[in-house]
């Protein structure tokens, strides 16, 4: 599951900017959340309502949860 959710990160950095941007950064401000990472859904969940909202700080903590997600399952 958690491996999903680096796809979908990734996926919402690569629409940002784009007119899918809002609906991406909803899915992932959900998928987040309910997978624990409350804070980053939070920065989406603000994207979604204003695609200009601090985009230069989510993409360096989308890019640190998703480093931090491969570095943990691959310890696994």
């Amino acid at each position: 599951m958690a491996l999903r959710l680096c796809a979908v990160l990734a996926e919402a950095l690569d629409a940002l900017g784009t007119p899918i941007a809002a609906d991406a950064a909803h899915k992932v401000a959900g998928v987040a959340g309910t997978l624990g990472f409350g804070d980053l859904g939070q920065h989406w969940l603000a994207v979604s309502h204003d695609p200009t909202a601090e985009p230069m700080t989510l993409r360096r903590q989308t890019r640190t949860t998703i480093a931090a997600i491969v570095l943990h399952t691959a310890t696994e």
